[in-house]
């Protein structure tokens, strides 16, 4: 069978979209995913406080707020932490952790993220617990954390992201309003620019 190429029936699916158009879509999807991505991060990041913390399929975010552990994650930076089981640590592993509770205490210890230098196991339970440090304080933790009391372990580090995160949390509303108005702008102008495409077609 011969097919005509001059058929308009076969020429009026190959008209390429414009240009414009077709930029304007791939910048709606781009900026759609990343606002959709940023929004969950910040919801999760936003549940951080004090002794709580919002934790995903495994996976929690937090912000680095001292300089205990600077040269490796500097302070402001967003670090992610996956759970794990606690036979698998070993030393040398940065986990986050809550603090050990002491006597004085009566709520549950700060979340912290230091080092593993040391590991031991009861005989008896064989229950682990790990001797921690700030990789930058001169001395290490007074007290051992219990491997209940662990979180997880630093998988990521992203420096200076959990500035900008705390900046965005506290403007939320604002960021939120600002995003659905540009989404909507560009999809606004997506459907001006298909629509003189129909009527230029006409």
């Amino acid at each position: 069978m011969t097919i005509n190429a001059l058929n308009p029936k076969n020429k009026q699916n190959t008209t390429p979209k414009p240009r414009t158009y077709k930029a304007l879509s791939l910048m709606y999807n781009l900026f759609y995913y990343t606002f959709g991505l940023l929004f969950i991060v910040v919801v999760a990041f936003s549940v951080q406080s004090g002794n709580r913390y919002a934790s995903l399929l495994g996976y929690s975010t937090f912000y680095v707020e001292t300089r205990s552990m600077d040269s490796v994650m500097p302070r402001g930076s967003l670090i992610i932490v996956k759970e794990i089981d606690k036979n698998e640590l070993v030393i040398g592993d940065d986990i986050t952790f809550f603090e050990p509770i002491t006597d004085s205490q009566l709520t549950a210890g700060r979340i912290i993220t230091h080092r593993i230098i040391e590991i031991d196991t009861q005989v008896s339970t064989r229950e682990r617990s790990f001797k921690t440090k700030g990789v930058d304080n001169p001395a290490p933790d007074k007290e051992k954390v219990s491997a209940n009391n662990v979180i997880g372990k630093v998988i990521f580090i992203i420096p200076g992201l959990g500035v900008y995160l705390t900046y965005i949390k506290e403007r939320a509303v604002t960021v939120v309003i600002l995003g659905v108005l540009i989404l909507l702008f560009i999809r606004l102008a997506m459907q001006y620019f298909k629509q003189t495409k129909e009527e230029k077609k006409e």
